[in-house]
């Protein structure tokens, strides 16, 4: 059941053009820094991943490595993204 949802979120999002990639950044009750992955289309909001980066010394070419990353993991071009929102 699990892994036939996984099979339609790759199907979906592999075939998404036009899309915008938001971060969403909080820190939870221990203090960890996470951010979650989202790709946004019209009426559509995906998450693609939650990821604990509180760890790493992050810097701009850190975040733009991790949305890469996620993008492949998630099948999505980045051609395909118009538009990113990093905070």
């Amino acid at each position: 059941m699990f892994s036939n949802h996984v099979q339609n979120k790759l199907n979906t999002l592999s075939a998404l053009t036009d899309i915008t990639v938001s971060l969403d950044r909080w820190t939870d009750t221990s203090g960890n820094l996470i951010f979650e992955f989202m790709a946004l289309k019209r009426y559509q909001e995906i998450e693609l991943n939650i990821l604990d980066l509180s760890v790493y010394h992050y810097n701009k070419g850190f975040i733009k490595s991790k949305v890469k990353e996620v993008l492949t993991t998630n099948s999505i071009q980045t051609l395909f993204v118009i538009a990113y929102i990093i905070p």
